[in-house]
């Protein structure tokens, strides 16, 4: 592909691994597997991409830090982004926004509860999302270790400005070493991508 790419949100598979699914759509649509990369830490995992004749392709992550499996297309219009997207939520099923939030609201349990904001992190867009923040946000300040550690993980999919005082409040004063470093991390890896608290 060659010239502006645009390029859908990421589509969180209800299941993972997904790779046979995701593959039977992409062959039964005629699109060619493209590449296979073995993504290294600390984001480790597959990504596997196939591609349409038309400049579209459909590229399909195995998320091994988090054991989730999602799906992004992309394409040179938006309108051909949204065909693409359409296609992969009537014949892939992935989980849809309203869902995820569903989810993160009715955990049974904390582990629950971080699980299902890992997903909601894994789907949110590339600006903040009010619905999204607000859980995000209350996961990252909760009195249990373990879901704050996995909200952590949520804010590295879609780094957005607003989370930027509370991971740094993390990384100076948690209780827990642990996730002070992990902050102190997310935290670089934001400042290398140019994202501060007042972007």
């Amino acid at each position: 592909m060659s010239g502006k790419i645009f390029a859908s949100g990421r589509f969180v598979m209800r299941f993972c691994p997904a790779r046979e699914e995701v593959e039977s759509l992409a062959v039964a649509h005629g699109w060619a597997k493209s590449s296979t990369v073995q993504k290294q830490p600390p984001f480790s995992g597959t990504e596997i991409t196939w591609s349409s004749s038309g400049g579209g392709s459909l590229r399909y992550t195995e998320d091994e830090m988090t054991g989730n499996c999602y799906v992004v297309v992309e394409a040179t219009t938006r309108g051909e982004v949204q065909r693409l997207g359409e296609l992969v939520l009537e014949e892939l099923l992935p989980w849809e926004m309203p869902e995820l939030v569903f989810a993160v609201d009715n955990a049974a349990d904390e582990i629950e509860f971080g699980l299902s904001v890992i997903r909601l992190g894994i789907a949110a867009p590339p600006h903040r999302d009010d619905q999204i923040f607000r859980r995000v946000r209350s996961a990252l300040t909760h009195d249990d270790v373990r879901v704050r550690d996995m909200a952590i993980v949520a804010t590295t999919y879609s780094p957005w400005p607003e989370y930027v005082p509370i991971l740094r409040d993390i990384a100076q004063s948690d209780p827990e070493p642990k996730l002070r470093q992990r902050s102190r991390l997310v935290l670089e890896s934001y400042t290398d991508a140019g994202i501060g608290e007042n972007e």
